[in-house]
């Protein structure tokens, strides 16, 4: 998968603007599964990156965040 940073920076306002914390079903488009992997895939990759943090779910037999919130890190990214 190819990094989208643009897409990054979308979920990092999305997540700085809910009023509750959002799960990874609330920041990906409804319907088309490509896309919902490429943003399950960015959301990972935020979490690695230590700008996101969440408790886990199941989706595909594998974990993503769920009540998602940004860290310290996330804030000033």
């Amino acid at each position: 998968m190819k990094r989208d940073m643009d897409l990054v920076r979308e979920l990092l306002l999305k997540i700085e603007d809910a009023t509750i914390k959002p799960s990874w079903r609330a920041l990906s488009p409804q319907g088309d599964e490509t896309e919902i992997q490429r943003v399950i895939g960015h959301i990972r990759l935020l979490e690695e990156a230590g700008l996101i943090r969440g408790t886990k779910s199941i989706h595909g037999g594998s974990d993503i965040p769920e009540n998602i919130e940004l860290t310290w890190q996330g804030t000033s990214f």
